[in-house]
């Protein structure tokens, strides 16, 4: 073995990771590099917060079979080599088997043995480091010279009296049934504030949590958290296919040619497509309970190069607001036929070049925006800018006379049967999608209404055109 391997496998949790299992870490597998980079820093303190201090909490979202829990097992061998005497894990899963299964490959890579000469070890790392042999539990075990250094349960599981300064919850939702199960998940949610918290007992500082969860939906305990404490948390995220770049997390493990076969095949139903999002993409799921239960698609294809669009922008109004800009055209049942999307909360500055080369693209006939807020006197200095053939009269402002929420359920009924979104939608516009499709029936249930409430809109616009009642330009 040679010493500067050793010495910096003591040092730096990747390098650990690769000389344990070089045929898996291996340097094509980017993805398991910055996974473990980040980890190192975060035990380390060295992943900060915006103001300069370490974060003691992070979420981890990758998709199935890309080692992340193969990486978290080593990280916590890893942190009981490098503190043996103080670090105590608690590890709790979805049911007692797999968080002692979790356990065992834990307490198992520890007293790993040599099975081949060059072969790298956790004794080499951390000759003095070995399991109290009196310890029989699989669930809990420790450390020669510990009393208790790790102790795996499953979710709801007791681990009263048991403090940890390292968490790991490892995939607390066992599948999409229980995803979708509200008081499954408030269950999941009531145990970790009420029993698994009380558990964070480090000697030195803040006990550190690890939060490995497949998105489900926005009550999962991932979403949950974000919402009570965003500052909190640190969140990794890495979907499996690049849209925008047409690459692959990691070719090998997945390639782009069994990702579009699993693809197609999960896209031919709603559930096993929310399923598969959730998956391999961290799209959160939420069949039930959805406003809209019908998305439609169609070929873009099909459409002719002049064909005759319209634009309708809704401006932000908050800085939580969402710009909402739609292409679209219509036909005499008024089945919208959506071209393009810009759904953002970035400032005007930083969205205005895209606004600008779609509307010199789409040369939109009718162009309707809200009046408040100054829409049409920004819309019409951005009209003002771009290639534009056509006369700026045709710029039609309006005014939310009809209360938002009114107007949604009014709406949207006729939304989800007469829209129609071009195929690969979902990840050409993946805020839209998630925002459409998650969209609660239970209005106050939902913190954003802008992409919806354009879609309505629309239907409004198109319903009044039809009836000769647009009388909205002044």
């Amino acid at each position: 073995m040679e010493h500067q391997f050793i010495e910096a496998g003591r040092v730096n949790f990747y390098w650990y990771c690769k000389k344990r299992e070089p045929d898996f870490y291996r340097p094509e597998r980017e993805h398991l590099r910055i996974l473990c980079d980040t980890l190192d820093a975060f035990l380390k303190n060295k992943l900060l917060k915006p103001n300069g201090e370490p974060y003691n909490k992070i979420q981890i979202a990758l998709p199935p079979r890309h080692g992340k829990s193969r990486t978290l097992v080593n990280l916590s061998t890893w942190a009981l080599g490098r503190n043996p005497l103080e670090e105590r894990i608690i590890c709790q899963s979805y049911n007692n088997n797999l968080a002692q299964d979790f356990s065992r490959y834990t307490r198992d890579a520890i007293a790993e043995e040599r099975q081949y000469p060059e072969q790298y070890i956790f004794s080499d790392f951390f000759p003095n480091v070995t399991i109290n042999r009196s310890n029989k539990s699989v669930a809990k075990w420790a450390i020669k010279g510990s009393f208790l250094s790790y102790i795996g349960s499953g979710i709801g599981g007791m681990v009263t009296g048991k403090g940890g300064s390292l968490i790991i919850i490892d995939d607390p939702v066992k599948n999409a049934e229980e995803a979708m199960n509200i008081n499954n998940l408030e269950k999941i949610y009531l145990w970790y504030t009420g029993t698994l918290v009380s558990r964070a007992d480090a000697l030195k500082g803040e006990a550190k949590i690890i939060l490995n969860h497949t998105r489900w939906s926005k009550y999962d305990l991932a979403g949950r958290l974000l919402s009570d404490e965003p500052e909190e948390w640190y969140v990794l995220t890495m979907p499996v296919y690049d849209e925008e770049n047409d690459t692959m997390l990691c070719e090998d493990i997945l390639s782009k040619k069994e990702y579009f076969t699993r693809r197609n095949l999960a896209f031919k139903n709603s559930k096993p497509k929310m399923i598969f999002l959730a998956n391999y993409h961290q799209r959160i799921v939420e069949l039930e309970g959805a406003l809209l239960s019908n998305f439609n698609e169609y070929d873009p294809n099909t459409f002719e190069a002049n064909t005759r669009i319209r634009l309708l922008m809704d401006y932000a109004d908050t800085g939580k607001d969402y710009f909402f800009a739609v292409f679209y055209t219509t036909n005499r049942n008024i089945q919208i036929y959506i071209h393009d999307i810009i759904f953002t909360q970035d400032k005007q500055e930083l969205y205005e070049p895209l606004l600008k080369q779609k509307i010199e693209q789409y040369q939109p006939i009718k162009v309707y925006v809200e009046r408040q807020g100054g829409g049409k006197q920004a819309t019409i200095g951005i009209m003002n800018s771009v290639k534009y053939r056509r006369p700026r009269n045709d710029i039609q402002a309006f005014h939310q006379s009809l209360n938002k929420k009114i107007k949604i359920l009014r709406y949207s009924s006729f939304v989800s049967e007469n829209t129609f979104y071009p195929k690969g939608w979902d990840t050409r516009w993946s805020k839209f999608y998630d925002h459409i499709t998650t969209f609660q029936a239970v209005l106050d249930n939902n913190d954003i209404f802008d992409g919806i409430d354009g879609l309505c809109e629309v239907v409004r616009r198109e319903k009044l055109a039809r009836r000769g009642g647009m009388k909205i330009s002044n």
